[in-house]
């Protein structure tokens, strides 16, 4: 018997029966049995006495007094019929409970319980103990519970369980045991499935984790500050691709198309754009093939206002009534991060590698394609003077990016052998076009698409049933072949290509380059060429 435990939660006062002159031990947890329990029936003179339980009965066992007894001998009992232990899928089940056999009443004893939860690659589970009284003994020598997290394991009893677990990939395993004697009620275990979470001037290899700015979702601390992150790539299993998906982007703008101020720095195998500005649910395919690691880098500068205020009797004698903020200080960023391996078999995770040369890919048959920081916007104080007038921190855009170069891909689905893109509204495609003081110019396709353009192979527009009068680059602030209309291309691989040249209008707001917002459709074999403006 376990002289050294006890019971956390209560005091056996006593779990010996005497019947019939023989003691008895009763098993925890079961009350004791009276006399009427135990009435034994007497047949004629020979009175048939039953045979007394003896070691190998499921509810006690029998002290034979000191007769061939041993005192260093441990009294032994049959273990319970009790199946314990599951296996949890935590792809389907990712928030759940796990208790101990007879929880909340106290648990059996001879226990030997393994419960493994199995959550997709790349993401962890926490878990923590809503209830924990496990018998104490020394060195939970006893009855214990063994937390292993990946990397580490623990063994605890008592009422001390950690405060919070978390594991260390994405599997978790909770081991019970429980001796002969005193038991206690057990344990309840709540756990939840969620994405690993990063952030600056860490290390790490994880398959799959979130990238987060400083104490996100509050907002970046206003000051000067440089976030690095260094992403280990396995050597045993080789990454050719990183997907970057960016959740929630909110950085300092560009300033006349270029990122001067903060800047968000991909450093990997090939040029790649510095991005800034507004670029929530964009995302980017970064190859890094043969690479050990690869870095993320974030730099950001602090947000001033500006004065606003009113005139007295000259120009330069003004009373600052007022500071505001043209750029919005509420930045921040939540990147989900992917490491694709080279080999499809090498990664339980549903999701499609991008073809080389693409720095983006959608594999859907339709969807949305945005130019970086198309959502970026500014308040506007010029036009203040003392802040109360109608247009003064009116929002205008902050443009698009100098200096892109870059594909925009799209997975060509069975049955479908065109695409089909389209302005989502009358604002969502300015690139260039502009005349002096900002004049727009409806440019259609070619004409004059030198410095800003998308490119599309072959496009055409939706009347042209023979495809006779294709065209490639389309600027402006109009998107069409030659007319405003959707434009049409049957050239797979389907992509898109952006480019953009260095520099963007040094006078008035560069409103027109806002950049665009296209969808995107592809088109079913059986559509014929007639059909065509219609299915757009």
């Amino acid at each position: 018997m376990r002289g050294s435990s006890f019971c956390s939660s209560f005091l056996l006062v006593s779990n010996l029966l005497f019947t019939n002159g023989e003691m008895v031990f009763i098993k925890p947890g079961h009350q004791a049995l009276s006399h009427t329990d135990m009435e034994i029936p007497l047949v004629s003179d020979n009175e048939m006495i039953p045979e007394i339980p003896g070691r190998t009965s499921n509810n006690y066992a029998l002290l034979q007094g000191d007769v061939g007894s041993n005192p260093e001998d441990e009294i032994t009992m049959q273990p319970p019929d009790v199946i314990c232990g599951e296996d949890v899928d935590g792809m389907l089940y990712q928030n759940g409970t796990i208790t101990s056999p007879g929880f909340p009443e106290n648990y059996p004893a001879f226990l030997n319980c393994r419960y493994v939860i199995r959550a997709m690659p790349g993401k962890k589970i926490l878990a923590k103990f809503s209830e924990f009284d496990i018998t104490a003994s020394t060195e939970c020598s006893s009855d214990y519970v063994i937390i292993n997290t990946g990397d580490s394991s623990s063994r605890f009893c008592g009422k001390s369980p950690p405060s919070l677990i978390e594991s260390d990939n994405e599997v978790l395993e909770i081991q019970f045991h429980s001796n002969q004697g005193d038991s206690c009620r057990g344990f309840s275990l709540d756990y939840t499935v969620v994405t690993k979470q990063v952030t600056c001037d860490q290390k790490t290899s994880d398959v799959q984790f979130e990238f987060r700015s400083p104490n996100y979702p509050a907002p970046l601390e206003n000051r000067s500050m440089q976030c690095d992150l260094t992403i280990s790539h396995d050597c045993d299993t080789p990454i050719c691709q990183l997907k970057l998906d960016m959740l929630d982007f909110r950085l300092g703008p560009p300033n006349q198309g270029d990122c001067n101020v903060d800047q968000f720095i991909i450093r990997a195998n090939e040029p790649l754009p510095v991005l800034c500005g507004h670029n929530t649910h964009q995302h980017l395919y970064i190859d890094v093939r043969g690479r050990k690691e690869t870095n993320l880098n974030v730099l950001s500068m602090p947000i001033f206002p500006k004065p606003v205020g009113v005139h007295n009797q000259t120009d330069t004698d003004r009373i600052i009534i007022q500071w505001l903020y043209e750029v919005d200080p509420d930045r921040a960023w939540n990147i989900l991060v992917t490491q694709i391996p080279c080999s499809c078999s090498d990664t339980a995770l549903d999701i499609t590698p991008a073809p080389t040369g693409c720095l983006q890919y959608h594999t859907e048959t339709s969807g949305l394609i945005s130019s970086f920081n198309y959502e970026g916007s500014v308040k506007n104080y010029e036009p203040c003077w003392n802040g109360t007038e109608e247009e003064c921190g009116g929002l205008v855009n902050t443009g698009h990016l100098n200096n892109l170069d870059y594909s925009i891909c799209i997975k060509s689905q069975t049955g479908y052998c065109g695409v089909a893109y389209k302005q989502v509204d009358s604002d969502s495609f300015q690139l260039t076009g502009l005349q002096q003081e900002n004049i727009p110019t409806p440019i259609y396709g070619e004409t004059d698409c030198n410095d800003d353009y998308i490119y599309i192979p072959r496009g055409n527009h939706p009347q042209d049933f023979n495809r006779k009068y294709p065209v490639e680059r389309y600027c402006g602030q109009v998107m069409g072949n030659r007319l405003s209309s959707p434009v049409i291309s049957y050239s797979k691989p389907f992509m898109l290509r952006m480019r953009t040249d260095n520099s963007e209008p040094t006078g008035g707001v560069a409103l027109n380059n806002k950049g665009f917002q296209l969808s995107y459709t592809q088109i079913p074999c059986s559509v014929d060429a007639e059909s065509l403006l219609v299915f757009t």
